[in-house]
This record gives C-alpha cells, sequence and structure tokens, in this order.
C-alpha cells in the first residue's frame, strides 16, 4: 500500500543530474528507512512513474528516473 506522502516527497526530488540511486533519494528525502524506500520505489515502478536501471561495475549500481508518464 502506497503512502502518498513518501510517493510525493520522492517524486519531487525530481530530475537531478543523472540518476539517482537508492542512498542518494533517502539523502534527499530524508527520515526514511531503507525498507519503505524500497517499498515506495517498487510501487512507484509498478505503477510506470519510476524507472530502475541496473549499471554494472566495481559494485552494482541502481539508479532509478522519471518515466514520462
Amino acid at each position: 500500500m502506497s503512502s502518498p506522502h513518501w510517493d510525493e516527497c520522492l517524486l519531487g526530488t525530481g530530475p537531478t543530474a543523472g540518476a539517482p540511486d537508492s542512498g542518494e533519494l533517502r539523502r534527499t528525502v530524508g527520515g526514511i528507512s531503507e525498507k519503505l524506500l524500497a517499498a515506495q520505489v517498487r510501487e512507484l515502478e509498478r505503477d510506470g512513474l519510476v524507472s530502475r536501471s541496473v549499471r554494472a561495475g566495481f559494485s552494482l549500481r541502481v539508479e532509478y528516473a522519471l518515466t514520462e508518464q
């Protein structure tokens, strides 16, 4: 179940220089646990509002971006 407050906070971060990862989202929003952040981002992705990409490298980096919707 989505929390309108957190959805608004996450979507309100808007596009930044580059796609933010979960750590950057968490610092930007503030006051959200990793578990809640993951659940909210998954729901936004399922609703088609956020896209998720995984970048391989020294460590995996998961980035999020707003979709056109």
